[in-house]
């Protein structure tokens, strides 16, 4: 015998157990209309008795088993068939995210209360998320940060990445885009992106040692233009939503060119032999020394080559006299 209760009661049931379930990774919505109805379908076939017994004691458990497991039943095949794979989690300090590190077309991915994650898509594109940010993954080149902030590092791919307010294609380049409900800022850092918003089009740079940034709202007024240092502090908060890398058995170039990178500097060469010989020296550490503890000149301090910080944005390699 089907159930009596009412619709309101049956859907504050599902919600209860879905909370119960913790945090995951979402579809978009229209995967999860379909999940539901077909849940709500599937719960509302349970005899009656069982549904009151559902919410006491071990009966509870075995409703919620119930349900999780119709709920996987239903939307992974489905999900897994229409879904393909964009990219992976790098890096996160949330055991949800480590257990399911596959990011799938359609999916969206929210982060908490000082939780930071860092995500690789297909193309190369690596995307950092601070906490309280929401981005959805329609495909491995074009995402929406529904709010909060994302670091996007675009030096091996491309990226089309859409907020309430704007569009943004990278051009080769590393920046920062913030939203919610009433603008959108996009900082650069590295590069060039092309923005466009309310039949506008516009481009943002940077030069030496400076990147162009912009404020927009939501009806496309422009409500602050400027510039901020590649070296700002602003920056910082990328470094919490990474793994250390680990200095053993790098050569100096790796390690060089990925600090540059991390640190919103230019590296440069004082020669083409530096350059070669950077190539094919390894650096020698204890195995856990890592960039961020292990200072740049400590780093260096056992080859043949120092840096020359001829200005706060830029480096110079060079060997030591």
């Amino acid at each position: 015998m089907k159930r009596n209760s009412t619709s309101q009661d049956r859907e504050q049931q599902i919600a209860d157990l879905l909370n119960a379930a913790g945090p995951r990774l979402e579809p978009d919505a229209e995967m999860r209309e379909r999940v539901y109805s077909a849940t709500l379908e599937a719960w509302n076939d349970l005899p009656e008795e069982q549904v009151k017994r559902s919410f006491t004691g071990q009966y509870w458990a075995m409703a919620a088993t119930v349900l999780l497991v119709g709920t996987l039943f239903i939307a992974g095949p489905q999900y897994l068939n229409e879904s393909e794979p964009v990219g992976r989690v790098l890096f996160t300090q949330s055991e949800q995210h480590l257990q399911n590190p596959t990011i799938l077309e359609g999916g969206v991915l929210r982060t908490g209360p000082g939780e930071f994650v860092t995500i690789q898509l297909n193309t190369g594109v690596v995307l950092s998320m601070a906490p309280n940010s929401e981005m959805a993954f329609h495909n491995d080149s074009l995402v929406t940060l529904n709010s909060g902030k994302a670091y996007v590092d675009a030096e091996d791919g491309q990226l089309r990445l859409l907020t309430a307010h704007l569009q943004v294609v990278d051009i080769g380049t590393i920046y920062e885009v913030r939203t919610d409900d009433t603008e959108t800022e996009v900082a650069m850092r590295e590069g060039r992106v092309e923005l466009a918003f309310a039949g506008n089009k516009l481009g943002l740079k940077t030069s030496a040692g400076t990147g162009e940034f912009i404020k927009a709202s939501s009806t496309g007024d422009i409500r602050d233009t400027g510039v901020v240092e590649t070296t700002d502090p602003r920056w910082a908060w990328r470094r919490a939503a990474r793994a250390p890398v680990l200095l053993d058995d790098l050569s100096v170039d790796d390690y060089l060119t990925w600090m540059a990178r991390d640190n919103g500097v230019e590296l440069q060469y004082a020669s083409s032999t530096v350059k070669q010989q950077a190539g094919l020296r390894r650096l020698s550490a204890a195995e856990d020394a890592n960039a961020d503890t292990f200072g740049l000149h400590a780093a260096l301090e056992t080859t043949r080559f120092q840096i020359n910080e001829q200005e706060e944005f830029l480096w110079v390699l060079d060997f030591k006299e």
